[in-house]
């Protein structure tokens, strides 16, 4: 009486033309080759394509990795409290890569970041680090894990350039930190003649040597930085430059967001970012010879 009208009883034989009779699991969608058949030509699979993977997604060598990303985002979405700022963004920052993350005022930028290093809540998506998830994480932990992120201030004005040092290495021994600092003073020769200055004392490409030098005191192995060249006259920019190319040859990776096209010098990579989409995303080339750049920043 249990056995619905018109199926077989066991041991009778199918019934032709049936998913049972050709050795289809009632779970399995038509269609869909069986464990071991060959795939078929054109699907996403035979192209060895995640089905997570957005079609069109860059290739091997091409900016947004996935396998070899030291940072990967997803679909991420964030805002402030009932605003939302970020609607899907994608992002990745290869091991010892420089990303530049353009894009004008108010285009998500530093909400971005911000959410990165979990000063803000992912509503949605996912962020990688090292391929472990991390978007629940608290902002110690990240810090903790390699992750470093200086603010568009930087420093703490009140606090002496030791201090705010120090602080940036607050999870290291004391004795590490004394000899990273050492290592640094080296590469900024005016912050070691102050050392004992109070950081609000100094000039403003100053203050950006020191904010420098608090996050790579931890020796990171991302740096997250949210525009770095506000307030600085273009020859101390030329400087943070200079600065951040030396990190770069230690290792080190960026994420640098910026309106200054000029920071283009130091990226391997790049993405556009607008009213919290990812508009485009290139080589440094390509986005030099953009015409979404131009018409972003020269209004071409």
């Amino acid at each position: 009486m249990s056995t619905p009208q018109g199926r077989p009883k066991a041991g009778e034989p199918l019934p032709e033309g049936t998913r049972e009779a050709r050795g289809e699991s009632m779970s399995t969608p038509q269609g869909r080759p069986k464990a071991g058949e060959p795939l078929p030509e054109g699907t996403r699979e035979a192209r060895g394509e995640s089905m997570s993977t957005p079609q069109g997604r860059p290739k091997a060598g091409e900016p947004q990795q996935t396998s070899n990303s030291l940072l990967a985002v997803r679909d991420v979405q964030s805002g402030y409290g009932a605003m939302q700022v970020l609607w899907g963004v994608d992002l990745d920052v290869a091991a010892g890569e420089t990303v530049l993350l353009l894009g004008a005022n108010s285009a998500g930028k530093s909400t971005l970041l911000r959410t990165l290093i979990g000063l803000l809540p992912c509503w949605r998506g996912s962020i990688s680090f090292e391929g472990e998830r991390i978007d629940a994480w608290a902002p110690d932990q990240r810090i903790r894990r390699g992750i470093a992120f200086m603010s568009e201030l930087g420093v703490f004005p009140s606090l002496s350039i030791d201090e705010n040092i120090a602080l940036g290495g607050y999870f290291l021994p004391d004795a590490k930190v004394r000899q990273r600092k050492e290592r640094l003073f080296q590469l900024f020769p005016d912050l070691a003649a102050k050392h004992r200055d109070a950081a609000g004392t100094l000039s403003g490409g100053q203050r950006k040597m020191l904010g420098i030098a608090k996050v790579l005191v931890a020796e990171p192995k991302l740096l997250l930085m949210d525009e770095p060249s506000s307030g600085l006259a273009p020859v101390f920019v030329k400087q943070v430059i200079q600065v951040l190319k030396t990190s770069i040859g230690h290792g080190t990776s960026l994420l640098i967001a910026e309106q200054n096209v000029a920071f283009l010098e130091l990226a391997d990579c790049g993405y556009l970012i607008d009213h919290g989409r990812v508009k485009l995303s290139g080589t440094r080339a390509e986005l030099e010879a953009s015409d979404a750049v131009r018409e972003t920043y020269f209004g071409l």
